[in-house]
């Protein structure tokens, strides 16, 4: 760390004294008690927060877009009428409907408003429902229903799993990285986690729906620019 001037030590002093005692204490720690290197590594993981947020981002959609893709496939196979978002079959569990109507209300009101950039309602229902909602329809209660249609979308890891329903494995990738993703937005400290391997897991299931995609995100990455920042010697990312 660069020399700092007096007037400069006094300022960053008092974004110090600013910051809660039990937010900063893991900095603190991890920086030998020097607050002046503690604000560094906090800086340091507001950024690296951001460029994986960036990368969560495309992946949310992705992934949100490919389970809808394949539960709409299989509603068209069984020839239903509506769409599966109607939930007429009562497939979903009562979490699930509860969702759905709420994204409904929501979707109609910002339409009303004027708020969103979806022009179908359909897409509107869609974008109003959370991260929290896709990767519930990947639980293993919903395997015998649906497990197969979205697995087909996932061939990788499909071979993995017990029988082609099984959605352990593609779970088994979603639920790090949407504990993540939570960290992130709680402004939780995220260098102490295996960042590097849920980037690489998300631009893997991104891949399975799209190369392309993944390609571009992938090139649009700041992670390894930001990495090159960490205020720390050693290499972070490995704990999970």
């Amino acid at each position: 760390m660069t020399q700092l001037s007096e007037p400069e030590k006094a300022h960053l002093k008092a974004v110090f004294n600013a910051l809660p005692r039990e937010r900063i204490r893991f900095y603190l720690e991890a920086s030998s008690r020097n607050p002046y290197e503690a604000l560094r590594r906090y800086d340091w993981n507001s950024k690296l927060s951001s460029a994986l947020f960036e990368t969560i981002g495309h992946f949310e959609v992705d992934l949100r877009t490919t389970i809808d893709a394949a539960l709409t496939e299989r509603h068209i196979f069984k020839k239903r009428s509506g769409d599966w978002l109607d939930n007429a079959h009562d497939e979903l569990s009562e979490r699930a409907g509860e969702a759905l109507a709420k994204a409904r209300e929501d979707a109609i009101a910002n339409r009303r408003t004027g708020h969103g950039d979806h022009q179908s309602g359909r897409g509107h229902v869609i974008a109003e429902l959370n991260f929290s909602f896709w990767r519930r329809l990947l639980d293993r209660r919903y395997e015998q229903s649906h497990g197969s249609a979205i697995m087909r979308r996932y061939p990788d890891l499909r071979r993995l799993g017990t029988t082609n329903a099984d959605m352990s494995p593609l779970r088994d990738l979603v639920e790090p990285i949407y504990a993540l993703r939570n960290r992130i937005a709680h402004h939780e400290p995220v260098w102490r986690l295996s960042w590097r391997q849920r980037n690489e897991d998300m631009l893997r299931l991104i891949r399975a729906s799209s190369p392309e995609l993944a390609s571009w995100v992938e090139k649009k990455c700041r992670l390894g620019e930001v990495a090159a920042m960490n205020p720390a010697a050693p290499p972070t990312g490995h704990r999970s």
